[in-house]
């Protein structure tokens, strides 16, 4: 009697380097990594960068590469120019300009197509994968892909969406990539994961047919204090403050002045915006890099529940 097979999935990821500092990129290598120990064979193709090899899952290479590489230099080149690190886009309802509408129509007649041949040569290599999950791509970059997948190999896609509510079209997304949901179709997918249940009616307006929330959650063995000197009393740790200003003042910057003998910290990738929204009320203020083990209280910043 022979072995019983075991899930197979294809990850089509938005990366898997911990060097771009993407904010959920440690998630997924805890997701996958907790996948694995399921008993899960997992193969992860990524949209950006190198497809990085681990002991829990096996890689198949980015098949634009270059291609993405050069445009991110030139994203880099373009915010540099206007006097800043990313090409920001504003807080509530952005436009979707003619730049952005241009942009996605030469990505639908030169990336997608190289994509869905992609994933289509991987299907047809494995020949029994069970189930394909986009992690946090731009959805509208691959439009028509789920339903051609679905189409010729009836396997079910889904979509993790892990920046919920950011990622929401009305709020445009991270600055460090695309407002997603302009130009995409969220009812292709089986299903769609939010790591937000408060925005789940929000997907299921944008059309989702099925919408579950899918929480993020931390493991012990690849995040946990280290046991090193405590420098800080109170640590906050978030990307930046878009969408939380008024928060962090409430939360870091008024217990700040009002308690003078207790240390704050700041930490995080973009950490000259983290900081500037707190400047006027936050006395104590101490700015570090990523050095979480050194305070004896943590607070993590998150975009919603």
């Amino acid at each position: 009697m022979g072995a019983m097979k075991g899930t197979k999935i294809l990850a089509v990821a938005s990366a898997a380097d911990l060097d771009f500092r993407y904010g959920c990129t440690p998630a997924w290598w805890q997701l996958w990594k907790g996948m694995a120990e399921a008993g899960i064979d997992l193969i992860v193709t990524t949209y950006r960068g190198r497809a990085i090899e681990s002991p829990w899952w096996r890689t198949a290479p980015n098949p634009l590469y270059r291609e993405a590489e050069t445009f991110a230099a030139a994203r880099h080149v373009a915010a540099r120019l206007k006097g800043d690190r990313y090409l920001r886009r504003a807080e509530s309802h952005p436009e979707d300009t003619r730049v952005d509408k241009a942009v996605r129509e030469v990505i639908w007649r030169a990336v997608t197509p190289r994509w869905l041949r992609h994933i289509e040569r991987i299907l047809e290599r494995e020949r029994d994968v069970d189930a394909v999950v986009f992690f946090t791509v731009p959805m509208s970059h691959f439009r028509g892909i789920p339903t051609a997948l679905r189409e010729k190999f009836g396997v079910p896609v889904a979509y993790y969406d892990g920046d919920v509510p950011m990622s929401l079209p009305e709020f445009g997304g991270m600055d460090t990539g695309f407002n997603y949901y302009h130009g995409a179709d969220p009812s292709e997918y089986d299903l769609v994961l939010s790591n937000s249940e408060g925005g789940i009616p929000r997907l299921l307006e944008l059309g989702a047919r099925r919408a579950e929330p899918l929480y993020w959650a931390a493991d012990p063995e690849l995040f946990a204090p280290q046991p090193v000197e405590k420098e800080h009393d109170v640590f906050f740790y978030g990307y930046g403050d878009k969408f939380r200003r008024e928060w962090m003042r409430e939360l870091v910057g008024e217990p700040s002045r009002q308690l003078p003998d207790v240390d704050f910290a700041l930490g995080g990738r973009d950490d000259d915006e983290l900081a500037s929204g707190l400047e006027p009320t936050l006395d104590p203020l101490v700015r570090v890099g990523d050095d979480r083990s050194s305070a004896r209280c943590e607070l993590e910043g998150a975009a919603g529940r």
